[in-house]
C-alpha cells in the first residue's frame, strides 16, 4: 500500500500505523485508496490532499485480473495485432460505443504474455491524462478470453499522418495547413505533454513510435500501447516481445534490448535496462521529431541486427529533408540535443525539450543553439523592420548622391527586400502557429463539454430504469415560498437571482406531479450528476472540492458552464442550479434545444439567448434513449459565450486581432458584442469551409484572415487583423 506518501501529509501526531491496522481489521479487503478516503472523511486530511494523493500516487502493478463478466456486445473488428484483436463494442449500461482489446487465448496461455497484458491494463488505467486513452474496465468473454474496454479513438496514426505529408511532396504540392511544419510541431508538443505527465508518475513508455501515436478526429494526440512500459519504482518488469516477432527475456536482465529498433535510444539498444529513464523516451521523441522535419526515418537498415547496431551507436541518417525543403537551424539543434548518445547531454526532461520547441515557435533563441551575434542582429531587425528599411533607403540615397554607386545601392535594396520577405514568412509562420494552437485548445474545450454532456445522458438513461430517489423534491414554485424553498437558497451575483445546489423540477402546462411521481423521483436521483456536470466544467477535480469552494465558483466567481438540465417526453424538466426562474408556460419539448436533439443524431450544438439573463449561450444537447431506442428525453448543458470570448477566444501574444466563432449558417456566435448572431463580414470563408477547406488564410480588404474549422462543433474559428501590422 502507498502509505509512505500518506505519512507525509497526515499530522505528525497522528498514529497512521495504528489506524491502518484497525482499518484493515474492520475491512480486510481494503486498499490504500479506501484508507485515504477514510482519512478524508474523518477530517485527518483535506479533500485537496486526497485529490493530490489519488492523482499522483505510485503506479501499482501486480496481482491477477479478477473475472468480470463481459456485458459488452461485440460489433466489429477494429484491428488485429500480435497480442490479439480490438473490437468495436456496445456498452449497454451507458448506451455508448467502446473499444474492447481481447488477448488471444493462445497468448493468454503463456504466463509472460498474460503478465504483459495485465501490466498494460494496470499502467494505462492509472495514467489519467487527455493524451492517454482512458481504460473503462475489465471484460471477460463467455469463451474465456480476457480483455479490457477503453475509449474508441477515431482518427489516424502518426505513421499515416507522415505518409500523408510524403504524398503531398510526391505530387509536387506543398503540404496543407494541417500538415505544414507549425501543425506538426503542435502535434509534437501535445505528445511531449502526455509523456511528461507519464514521467511525473514514474512511467517510461519505452516504445514510442508513429504507429503507437494516434491523432484523433478533433486533433487530439493520444499515446497508445503501454505494454512494455517501465515503472521506475518497481524492480520487476514484464516479459515482452518486439514488433519483429523475436522473443525477448525479462527486462531486468541486462544485455537484451526491449523496444522497437527504429526508435531506440543507444542505452536501450545496448540492453542497459537499469539505466533507462525519462531521457530514453526523450531520445525516441527526438527521432520522431527528426521524421517530422525530414519526412524520413532517422534509422534505416537492411535487417533488425543492422538497425540495432545503428541504434546502439546513435548512428542517425543525415538530418536533411527528403524532398529538399529547408530545415531551420534551431530545429536541427533541438533534434541533435534530444538524441545525444550520452544521456547526460540531452535535455534535463521532456518538458525542457518541449519548452525549446515553444521558444522556436515564439521566434526566440533556443537553448539547444544559442544565438550568435548575427542571429541576435537578425532577430532584432525582424522586430524593427520598418526602422531598418527606412535607414537602409536613406543610406542608398546618400550613397547615390555622394558616391554615385547606384549599382551597389540597388543590390543592397534587393537584399533588404529579400530579407523582408523572409522575415514576413517567419512572422506569418508564428501567427499561424498561435492561431492553430488556440484553435486546438478551443476544439479540446468543446470536446470536453460534449463529453460531460454525453456522460450525463448516459447516466440519465440508467437512472430512468432504476428506483426513484427518496430525497425531497423542489418544484419551481417552491423557490419563491420561504417555507418550502431549499435551505441553501441565496442570492447569486452570477445568476442575479437566489440560486441553490438543489435542482428544481419544472412541469409543462397540463402535467400533474401526482401522475408522474416515479419519473420525478428518478429524475431527482440525477441531482448529483447534474451538479458534477456543472462543476466539472470548471475542473475535473471540481466535485472533490469542499462544497463551500464549489458554491463560490458557481454562484460568485462564475465559470464557462452555467446550466445543466434534463427534459423528458412527459413534459418534465430538472435543472441545475435551482432558481425556479421559469415562465409559467414553460414546456421543455417546445424548446429549440429539445427539438434539435430529438430530430438529429448524436451530440448537437447551437447558439441561443438565455431567457434568464445569462446572455448568449452555446448549448450542447443529446437525446436520451432506452435499450429499445425509444426516446426518454434530452440532456443539455449551456456554456457562456461571454466567458468563452473573454477567456479563450483571442490567441495569446497577438495584438490587434479580432477572434470569432462562426456557425455553419455564417453567423457570429462568439466575438464582438455588436456582431453576435449577425452574418460574418466575409461569407467567402464559410463557403471555403463548406467546400472542404477546413483551414487556411487569405488577405481580404487589407486584413489577414485565418480560419480553422472546429470538428467538435462544426463551427469555424476565425482570427483577423491588419495585414501590415501582423506581418511587419
Amino acid at each position: 500500500m502507498q502509505i509512505a506518501k500518506l505519512r507525509a501529509i497526515v499530522p505528525p501526531s497522528f498514529d497512521i500505523d495504528g489506524k491502518l491496522q484497525a482499518f484493515l481489521q474492520k475491512y480486510p479487503n481494503a486498499d490504500a485508496a479506501a484508507f485515504a478516503i477514510h482519512l478524508q472523511h474523518t477530517n485527518v486530511i483535506t479533500p485537496a490532499q486526497l485529490q493530490e494523493w489519488l492523482t499522483n500516487g505510485d503506479i501499482q502493478i501486480g496481482g491477477e485480473l479478477k473475472k468480470v463478466s463481459g456485458s459488452h456486445q461485440l460489433v466489429s473488428v477494429l484491428g488485429r495485432g500480435a497480442m490479439g484483436e480490438v473490437y468495436v463494442a456496445l456498452d449497454p449500461e451507458l448506451n455508448r460505443s467502446v473499444a474492447i482489446k481481447l488477448l488471444d487465448p493462445r497468448r493468454a496461455a503463456d504466463p509472460s504474455f498474460l503478465r504483459r497484458f495485465i501490466h498494460e491494463v494496470q499502467v494505462t488505467a492509472q495514467l489519467d491524462h487527455p493524451g492517454i486513452v482512458p481504460v473503462y474496465g475489465l471484460d471477460t468473454r463467455e469463451d474465456g478470453r480476457v480483455g479490457y474496454s477503453m475509449r474508441i479513438v477515431r482518427g489516424r496514426t502518426l505513421r499515416e499522418y507522415f505518409n500523408a505529408i510524403a504524398a503531398f511532396h510526391e505530387k509536387k504540392k506543398k503540404p496543407d495547413e494541417r500538415h505544414a511544419l507549425p501543425a506538426r510541431l503542435l502535434i509534437f508538443l501535445d505528445l511531449c505533454n502526455a509523456i511528461h505527465y507519464a514521467h511525473s508518475r514514474g512511467v517510461i513508455h519505452r516504445d514510442l513510435k508513429p504507429p503507437n501515436i494516434m491523432i484523433g478526429e478533433f486533433g487530439e494526440v493520444l499515446v497508445m500501447d503501454w505494454g512494455i512500459a517501465k515503472v521506475l519504482h518497481r524492480g520487476e518488469e514484464p516479459t515482452t516481445a518486439s514488433e519483429y516477432g523475436a522473443s525477448l527475456p525479462d527486462e531486468t536482465i541486462d544485455g537484451e534490448a526491449i523496444g522497437t529498433p527504429t526508435y531506440m535510444a543507444p542505452e536501450q539498444a545496448q540492453g542497459k535496462n537499469r539505466e533507462i529513464d525519462g531521457r530514453t523516451d526523450q531520445f525516441a521523441l527526438g527521432l520522431i521529431l527528426f521524421e517530422m522535419l525530414t519526412v524520413e526515418r532517422a534509422y534505416t537498415g537492411a535487417n533488425v541486427a543492422h538497425l540495432l547496431m545503428r541504434a546502439s551507436n546513435g548512428d542517425k541518417n543525415p538530418l536533411k529533408h527528403k524532398y529538399g525543403e529547408h530545415i531551420p537551424r534551431e530545429l536541427k539543434a533541438i533534434v541533435n540535443k534530444a538524441t545525444e548518445v550520452d544521456p547526460q547531454r540531452r535535455y534535463a526532461s521532456v518538458e525542457a525539450l518541449a519548452e525549446d520547441i515553444r521558444r522556436y515557435l515564439r521566434d526566440e533563441a533556443v537553448l539547444a543553439s544559442p544565438d550568435g551575434l548575427v542571429q541576435k542582429a537578425s532577430r532584432w531587425i525582424s522586430r524593427h523592420r520598418q526602422a531598418v528599411l527606412t535607414s537602409v533607403m536613406l543610406a542608398i540615397g546618400l550613397s547615390i548622391a555622394v558616391a554615385g554607386v547606384a549599382l551597389a545601392g540597388v543590390v543592397l535594396a534587393f537584399r533588404v527586400v529579400e530579407e523582408q520577405a523572409q522575415q514576413r514568412e517567419l512572422r506569418l509562420t508564428h501567427v499561424l502557429a498561435q492561431v492553430a494552437t488556440r484553435s486546438h485548445e478551443l476544439d479540446a474545450a468543446f470536446l470536453r463539454y460534449a463529453g460531460l454532456l454525453e456522460n450525463l445522458a448516459g447516466a440519465s438513461a440508467v437512472a430512468m430504469r432504476g428506483p426513484a430517489s427518496t430525497e425531497k423534491v423542489y418544484y419551481a414554485p417552491d423557490f419563491f415560498d420561504p417555507e418550502r424553498a431549499p435551505p441553501d437558497l441565496a442570492m447569486s451575483p452570477i445568476y442575479e437571482v437566489p440560486a441553490s445546489f438543489d435542482a428544481d423540477i419544472v412541469l409543462a402546462p397540463g402535467v400533474l406531479a401526482e401522475e408522474h411521481l416515479d419519473e420525478i423521483g428518478r429524475l431527482n436521483s440525477l441531482e448529483g450528476h447534474l451538479r458534477n456536470s456543472l462543476i466539472r466544467g470548471y475542473a475535473d477535480n471540481g466535485p472533490a472540492l469542499p462544497e463551500e469552494a464549489q458554491r463560490k465558483i458557481v454562484f460568485t466567481d462564475g465559470m464557462a458552464t452555467v446550466w445543466t438540465y434534463i427534459g423528458t417526453e412527459s413534459g418534465i424538466l430538472i435543472g441545475m442550479p435551482g432558481t425556479g426562474e421559469y415562465p409559467e408556460d414553460y414546456d421543455p419539448q417546445q424548446q429549440r434545444w429539445y427539438k434539435r436533439a430529438v430530430t438529429r443524431p448524436g451530440i448537437q450544438w447551437e447558439a441561443s439567448d438565455d431567457e434568464s439573463g445569462q446572455g448568449l449561450l452555446l448549448t450542447v444537447c443529446a437525446a436520451i434513449r432506452d435499450d429499445a431506442n425509444q426516446l426518454i428525453g434530452v440532456a443539455g448543458l449551456d456554456v457562456s459565450v461571454k466567458y468563452v470570448a473573454e477567456t479563450w477566444l483571442t490567441p495569446p501574444g497577438l495584438e490587434g486581432v479580432t477572434a470569432r466563432l462562426v456557425d455553419v449558417d455564417n453567423r457570429v456566435v462568439a466575438g464582438p458584442d455588436a456582431e453576435l448572431m449577425k452574418p460574418f463580414l466575409h461569407p467567402e470563408i464559410n463557403d471555403a469551409v463548406q467546400s472542404g477547406e477546413t483551414a487556411g488564410q487569405r488577405i481580404l480588404d487589407g486584413e489577414l484572415v485565418i480560419w480553422h474549422q472546429l470538428k467538435s462543433v462544426g463551427w469555424t474559428y476565425v482570427v483577423s487583423g491588419p495585414e501590415a501590422e501582423l506581418l511587419q
